[in-house]
């Protein structure tokens, strides 16, 4: 990891797991800020202990089931009768969804809100891939 990916990963880190993941986030800070130069190795070691952002989608979605959310995005997810704006819905409700999660103390899951919003825009300018 170059420096500048290490301080996206920390400042990530700080900014969605230091409710959620209080101890890893802590541990991660003090290797950081006390050998910033030599310390890249086992801080990637440390930060690879917090959620990655298809874990917390896997959690979120497991989350809905029983929802009528979880109909669409059964949909998606085995590519039957999808088309962008059943593809736009799934992703506005797993940002809904992830909001109320927050909502009630699981801040973690703020980490997908940059990511299931990028794939919205690209389904509103107009490409088919997400």
């Amino acid at each position: 990891m170059t420096d500048r990916e290490i301080q996206l990963r920390m400042h990530e880190a700080e900014m969605y797991f230091s409710q959620s993941h209080t101890s890893v986030v802590a541990e991660a800070k003090k290797l950081y800020f006390s050998f910033p130069s030599i310390a890249h190795l086992e801080l990637e070691k440390v930060l690879s202990q917090l959620p990655t952002k298809e874990s917390l989608l896997q959690e979120l979605i497991g989350k809905l089931k029983g929802k009528s959310v979880c109909r669409n995005l059964r949909r998606i997810v085995e590519g039957k009768e999808t088309n962008r704006f059943v593809l736009m819905k799934g992703l506005f409700s797993l940002g809904t969804h992830a909001a109320i999660e927050c909502e009630k103390g699981n801040s973690q899951f703020a980490a997908l809100l940059p990511f299931l919003y990028e794939k919205i825009g690209v389904q509103i300018y107009g490409s088919d891939n997400v």
